[in-house]
């Protein structure tokens, strides 16, 4: 994925080409492949603290839809893709159910919540982290280590290496 500040708070996150493994090679593969599609760009509004407040661009996203939704029609059919099809619909187009699934995303949370901060002289840090790692549990707290390459690798990159483990009872 590509990240980007569009303007303050707002973030655009762009999907990267990938090698599609050809065993994943099936119909449904395809369809799910198809059905993100639908998300990217994805702009999201976030407090400098790191929670994502909401989806900025979610008109788009329903508009997109609308277009994806009937590709889709045309080149699957059967019972399973409709109704896939039909969860796909409620989901998209209440912003609500959308933000409560996406706001789950694992990535989403580790890229955003607090995880990358500013860094000292050191380029270490050592915190506890709250992270919330399934939708239905409270988060689950860990002692984080952090240390950043005080040097860009190949692409003008920068390296964080993140370790840890959780104090969570």
């Amino acid at each position: 994925l590509d990240i980007k500040e569009i303007m303050d708070k707002k973030y655009e996150i762009n999907k990267l080409n990938k090698i599609k493994d050809s065993k994943l090679d099936t119909i449904l593969y395809n369809l799910i492949e198809e059905l993100e599609e639908l998300f990217y760009p994805l702009q999201l509004l976030v407090e400098e603290e790191g929670t994502i407040l909401e989806i900025y661009n979610h008109t788009e996203i329903v508009k997109r839809w609308t277009n994806l939704k009937a590709t889709i029609q045309e080149k699957y059919q059967g019972k399973v893709i409709e109704n896939y099809l039909e969860y796909y619909h409620k989901t998209v187009s209440d912003k609500n159910i959308l933000e409560k699934l996406l706001f789950k995303d694992t990535f989403l949370n580790a890229y955003f919540y607090q995880l990358y901060i500013n860094y000292t002289s050191s380029f270490y840090v050592e915190k506890q982290y709250n992270f919330p790692l399934l939708s239905k549990m409270k988060s689950i707290e860990y002692q984080i280590k952090q240390e950043i390459n005080p040097f860009l690798i190949e692409n003008g990159k920068i390296e964080i290496d993140v370790s840890g483990k959780s104090i969570d009872k």
